[in-house]
């Protein structure tokens, strides 16, 4: 799992840089950023917390984690992480 990529994807959609992210979820930026750096891994705490925050279900968090999206092609690939992102925006609405 790259909690990393899931962390950054789900900031980068809220619009938020590290500091304002860290806010939300009550951490420091410090931490925000050794996550997106792949340096720690979040706890099942903290992806609870993130996903409670940010209206995002957990299964979806797990989604953009995941290392393989298995025989998918790009392009389905692609329109898939285009409805992920969807779902992710709309969430903080």
């Amino acid at each position: 799992m790259d909690y990393s990529k899931a962390v950054r994807v789900i900031r980068a959609a809220k619009g938020l840089n590290q500091s304002e992210f860290a806010d939300k979820i009550a951490k420091t930026p410090s931490l925000v950023s050794r996550l997106e750096a792949g340096e720690r891994n979040p706890s099942s705490a903290l992806i609870e917390k993130i996903c409670a925050e940010f209206s995002i279900p957990a299964p979806l968090f797990m989604l953009l984690a995941s290392h393989n999206v298995g025989d998918l092609n790009k392009k389905d690939v692609s329109e898939m992480s285009q409805e992920l992102l969807g779902l992710i925006v709309k969430g903080a609405h």
